[in-house]
């Protein structure tokens, strides 16, 4: 059972960015206070 490199490489980016999302989310749910508490990246 051969799985291609690319499907690989398509679902790792694919959970990376559902992570990323997820985790602005939460910033952006915090209000104004979420946005300015946090240190930058």
């Amino acid at each position: 059972m051969a799985v291609r490199i690319e499907k690989i490489i398509a679902t790792v980016l694919d959970e990376a960015h559902r992570r990323q999302v997820e985790e602005v989310m939460d910033v952006f749910s915090e209000g104004p206070e979420g946005l300015y508490k946090r240190p930058p990246y």
